[in-house]
């Protein structure tokens, strides 16, 4: 099935238009069949004779008599006039979908500690120590109150997860600093590679302008919008207010939104010249402000999206799933789950580990079949309990009460909470596989519940990875030896990917189309979307550089984010190639390797296949899908 990663241009263009053409097609013809209601005669008789004295073919006379009886048949016996007008109803319900989804929402609310602490994050990656020491940094030696360890690294605690909803004060051998200890708190060199970097990657968010038409008030009204969600008049706004109610100074916003962007000065080499450069209106990437761009699709499209899903579950509940809700809010998380006969009752210790899988946006289910059968079916699954996660937001289950409500970090991690505890989870751990936007809830359950991450495989991760591994248009621009600026925005730009870019591939379009115009997915990336509580850090990850623990799997030809880009980010952190020198194919791999018991001895925990797509690892004819089964059974890299 790779085959569907190499359509060409015009493949996708079929799909995609035919897709477009099926609410415009019954429109027309529901308006036809009404005006033919209406004053059929005279219009026939006019084309019959027209027809007939040009004609004078027996099928077109037949073909003329049809049309000429066609008005006489009543449109409640008109399969097509049915379909047509029920497209029509759902088309005119679509519109208010759209006026739904462009609304603003506020987003979480985020206090000015975990803000500042995330800018410094972002202006400290790729910053050695030597070079934060030489900028006047005051903050080499200590983590808040803590000093840093020699020959090891505090983790999980306040200081080094400010982002966290539960730390742990405890010691790892060979862990990686928080970015934030090599903030700079002086002015960068202008030219210094690291400020060079830095600022190619931030006027993309301007469409590649020039970094001297960027004034104050236009990088201000960037940061406003990425961590306020508003912009820098609402902003002021809302400080007068304060001010009246007797606010005290240091919680208003203004100031503080200035302090923020010293930070980025500091990194870009110097400060933002005053004012505002009007030739940059309306050109500065917002993707939570900007209007949503969505493409009408029909009925039939969610029908075939909902039937595909429930036969799925239904398949699963077959084979000894069952659907279970988090009940600790109205609209809690769905999720499947089996566990395996006995194994509660085993002793803690000989009970294998529960695996939780978390798909991404799209199709939900139906687009992870390989995945579901593998979960379902294999015997090493039925030796431990299965969980799979649902989220009908990303997954066009339009008839969901939660379409347009995607559950926030706090709503998500109350209810995996629950659920550890319901089904004593917390005794054994748990395991986690994860692609795509899934890798997100994975982030957050690993930064909820560290303690108990076991072990854990991300495919097509894009919850972190390089700042400017971004949109397409930014692909290209800077070399991997720059490649060190900030991992923060990297999942905000994979999601604008495929909403600013302009699709090149047949696959690409496809995916523009499924992805990037669809009302409950793009309400999910463009409206509910935080990038702040999306993000994981590797420092926030057990066994980070574990290969036994920690797994991660791209694709070299990823239409949504760079999957280069994300392996070198992962390397500059710390991981290493589970295949260091290979470069092969997936026919190369499977020619070689496949079937065989050979296993990759000291090799690290990320894979990259350079021929693959987003999501093609699962295809069935894919080698590194046997590969990720491997890992997943504790079979190490092995074909």
């Amino acid at each position: 099935m790779s085959f569907l990663f190499e359509l060409p241009n015009i493949a996708g263009d079929v799909l995609v238009l035919s897709c477009k053409s099926i609410v415009p097609a019954c429109w027309s013809y529901f308006i036809f069949r009404l005006v033919l209601l209406g004053s059929p005669l005279d219009l026939l008789s006019l084309v019959s004779q027209a027809l007939r004295s040009r004609l004078g073919l027996p099928l077109a006379i037949r073909l003329i008599e049809i049309f000429e009886a066609y008005y006489k048949r009543p449109l409640v016996t008109d399969p097509a006039f049915l379909i047509s007008t029920i497209e029509v109803l759902f088309s005119i319900y679509y519109v208010d979908l759209i006026k739904r989804v462009q609304k603003r929402f506020p987003g979480e609310t985020h206090s000015h500690e975990e803000l500042y602490e995330l800018v410094r994050r972002i202006v400290g990656v790729g910053l050695q120590p030597a070079q934060a020491v030489s900028q006047g940094s005051e903050e080499l030696t200590t983590l808040g109150k803590y000093p840093i360890p020699k020959g090891g690294f505090r983790r999980f605690t306040k200081e080094t997860s400010l982002l966290n909803p539960v730390y742990h004060d405890q010691l790892e051998v060979d862990q990686i600093h928080p970015p934030s200890l090599y903030a700079p708190t002086t002015y960068l060199d202008f030219d210094h590679p690291q400020a060079i970097s830095f600022r190619q990657h931030q006027v993309k968010w301007f469409f590649d302008c020039n970094w001297d038409d960027i004034l104050y008030d236009n990088f201000a009204k960037w940061v406003a919008a990425v961590l306020f969600n508003i912009s820098p008049e609402e902003i002021m706004q809302t400080d007068s207010v304060a001010i009246e109610r007797g606010v005290a100074s240091d919680k208003l916003r203004k100031p503080f939104l200035d302090k923020l962007i010293h930070c980025y000065e500091c990194r870009t080499g110097r400060p933002f010249p005053p004012g505002y450069n009007p030739k940059l209106k309306g050109k500065v990437i917002r993707p939570t402000l900007d209007p949503v761009k969505i493409q009408f699709r029909s009925l039939s499209y969610y029908g075939l999206a909902y039937l595909s899903g429930r036969a799925i579950r239904a398949m699963l509940r077959l084979n000894g799933f069952r659907l279970e809700k988090s009940v600790n809010r109205d609209v809690g998380l769905e999720y499947l789950i089996r566990i395996s006969e006995g194994w509660s009752t085993q002793p803690v210790e000989e009970r294998e580990t529960p695996l939780i899988f978390i798909h991404g946006v799209g199709l939900g289910l139906a687009q992870y079949i390989t995945i579901i059968q593998y979960l379902t079916f294999s015997d090493w699954a039925h030796e431990r309990p299965i969980v799979i996660l649902l989220q009908p937001c990303v997954s066009m289950e339009i008839f969901s009460k939660r379409f347009l409500e995607p559950p926030n970090q706090d709503e998500v991690t109350g209810d995996i909470r629950e659920m550890i505890y319901r089904w004593k989870f917390d005794q054994t751990g748990i395991e986690l596989l994860s692609h795509s936007n899934g890798t997100v809830i994975s982030g957050w359950i690993i930064k909820a519940f560290p303690e108990l991450l076991k072990r854990c495989c991300m495919i097509d991760p894009v919850c972190f990875g390089a700042m400017y591994d971004s949109v397409q248009f930014f692909k290209g621009l800077i070399p991997f030896s720059d490649f060190a600026t900030s991992n923060t925005f990297n999942f905000l730009s994979n999601k604008t990917r495929f909403l600013y870019a302009k699709p090149k591939t047949g696959m690409e379009k496809i995916i523009r189309f499924n992805l990037g115009t669809e009302p409950g997915i793009a309400c999910y990336t463009q409206r509910h979307f935080n990038f702040i509580s999306a993000l994981l850090w590797p420092h926030q990850i057990p066994g980070f550089c574990d290969p036994n623990r920690f797994s991660v799997f791209v694709g070299g030809r990823d239409a949504i984010l760079d999957g280069g880009r994300v392996r070198q980010y992962l390397l500059n952190e710390g991981m290493r190639d589970a295949f260091p020198n290979q470069r092969k194919t997936q026919k190369e791999f499977g020619a070689g390797g496949q079937g065989s018991d050979k296993k990759i001895e000291h090799g690290g925990g990320l894979v990259i296949d350079w021929k693959a797509g987003h999501g093609q690892t699962f295809m069935p004819d894919n080698p590194y899908f046997q590969l990720i089964k491997n890992w997943v059974e504790g079979e190490g890299y092995k074909f």
